[in-house]
């Protein structure tokens, strides 16, 4: 590697021969934060090696838009695709190109407003069993929630309750593995990690044979597009199209939008009940705008238009918590990043958390503002500044989708329901693939209104 007059600095809390390696296995946010969101490239040192964390919104779009043919998900993705499948999360080159082709027009503003009802049917059921002073596991239910929807839109004729049931129940160990893979500097998952895994694979198998029998279901109608994400990836899957999908390789991406699905949409709600409940100006302003817009009814997708200042408290959430908080590259070719000269094979982190945090972007980054998203402060912002679902190729495909499931549910319960926290503990981020509370428990009273 060639040398530049001024090198990029070490992002502070390397140890001696290791480096940043214990650290980043521990408390990966705590050491990712301590850096300085104006560098817009630093070091991370693993061992004898140097990784590199990119945060200035060029060179983030350098590597994920203008020079991503030079970049791969990397070793910890291959990982996460032993687990998951070959998908549209874990891809890429050609195999991804060809997989989001097919999965993207399933999610997009046309079909996601098709899937409305869906979302408001589901807005309704969430709240059901909830009642004046009681203790919330918040981050259940809204998860609950999320798996309604993306199992309702995702395969219509719908899955069996009980295996739906497992896999939330094995979700967690999944996501520690995912997590664990991502952030293992060396590639390998320790022995009880990998007892975990093989468990999550187990059950997981069960929920790929009767996502199976789903798919045999679809194909018996004839390829026909009933509505839901499996049937359209079906029917389009046609020679005439491109390349077949075999059914396992349909599985493996119903899988990965399963997860994709509700672990954003998750995040970003948590986040967006604990800053509600613990700033009752913006708690207000949200409820004042859904009483006027809704009169008590659920929220629909024609409805957005209506809730402006929802919708920009769920940028504002997205904005200092982003679902894809880090997003991971890896070289495939020598590139020039920041007046360095990167071999191939060099692990390279886009730091989605930093970005958002940078002071010529934001002022005072740290202060949740939803204002800074009114049109015209929007305009202002610099390009690429902000990228709650990355960029490029390998940007998600189900943002809108996503954006439209968090509106409508907290629109929807601000009406009815008031939440504050059920302890005076500080609520601080914690790494799953998104950034999620790391407890976010709630008292919920019924707000008495008259419509």
């Amino acid at each position: 590697m060639t040398t530049t007059a001024v090198a990029p600095p070490t992002v502070p809390g390397a140890l001696p021969l290791v480096g940043h390696t214990v650290k980043l296995l521990r408390r990966p946010l705590a050491l990712i934060a301590a850096a300085d969101p104006q560098d817009d490239l630093a070091v991370l040192r693993v061992g004898p090696r140097h990784w590199y964390l990119v945060s200035g919104p060029e060179l983030v779009r350098q590597v994920l838009v203008t020079d991503a043919a030079k970049f791969d998900r990397g070793a910890q993705f291959e990982q996460v695709a032993r687990l998951l499948g070959r998908t549209s999360l874990t891809t890429s080159g050609e195999q991804h190109r060809l997989r989001r082709r097919l999965v993207r027009p399933a999610l997009d503003r046309v079909r996601t407003a098709e899937y409305g009802a869906a979302m408001t049917t589901a807005a309704l059921d969430a709240s059901v069993f909830w009642h004046d002073g009681r203790r919330l596991a918040l981050e259940q239910e809204i998860s609950a929630y999320a798996y309604t929807v993306v199992t309702r839109t995702l395969v219509r004729a719908g899955l069996d309750a009980s295996v739906i049931a497992e896999f939330q129940r094995l979700l967690p160990q999944a996501l520690d593995g995912v997590t664990r893979a991502m952030y293992d500097p060396f590639g390998v998952l320790r022995t009880p990690q990998i007892r975990r895994t093989r468990r999550t694979r187990r059950a997981l198998g069960k929920v790929r044979a009767t996502l199976g029998q789903a798919i045999a279901h679809h194909r018996n109608a004839g390829h026909l597009d009933q509505g839901d994400v499996l049937s359209m990836l079906l029917s389009r899957c046609t020679d005439d199209l491109g390349p077949v999908l075999t059914d396992r390789e349909i599985c493996d991406e119903i899988m990965g939008l399963l997860l994709a699905g509700t672990e954003t949409v998750t995040s970003a709600l948590c986040w967006a009940f604990h800053i509600l409940a613990t700033r009752p100006e913006i708690e207000q302003r949200v409820q004042a705008e859904a009483d006027r817009a809704l009169q008590g009814w659920p929220a629909r997708v024609e409805d957005l238009a209506r809730l402006p200042y929802t919708q920009r408290v769920i940028t504002e959430v997205l904005r200092m918590y982003p679902p894809p908080w880090m997003l991971a590259r890896r070289t495939v070719a020598e590139v020039d990043l920041g007046g360095r000269r990167l071999p191939a094979h060099t692990p390279v982190f886009v730091c989605l958390y930093l970005l958002h945090r940078r002071r010529e972007s934001f002022p005072a980054p740290e202060r949740f503002d939803p204002d800074r998203w009114l049109p015209d402060a929007r305009k202002s912002l610099p390009p690429g500044a902000f990228l709650p679902f990355g960029a490029g190729p390998h940007q998600c495909p189900g943002d809108h989708f996503a954006v439209t499931m968090a509106t409508l549910l907290l629109a929807t319960l601000v009406q009815h329901w008031t939440l504050r926290p059920a302890s005076a503990r500080p609520v601080v981020p914690t790494v799953t693939p998104t950034l999620r509370p790391d407890q976010l428990d709630m008292i919920v009273t019924r707000r008495r209104r008259d419509y």
